[in-house]
């Protein structure tokens, strides 16, 4: 599997929303053939489904 640092940085707005800033990074090599965007989608998708 590909070797990433995935990181999630969860800040409070000033109008009381919530900002999610979130980066996935490839240890090695030069392209992850996508692997670091499907990651976000991943995390993306089942953050909503368990906020609902």
């Amino acid at each position: 599997g590909f070797k990433d640092d995935f990181i999630v940085r969860i800040s409070p707005l000033a109008d009381g929303g919530t900002r999610i800033d979130m980066r996935s990074k490839s240890r090695i090599g030069l392209s992850d053939i996508g692997a670091n965007a499907a990651r976000i989608r991943d995390f993306t998708e089942r953050l909503n489904a368990a906020l609902g």
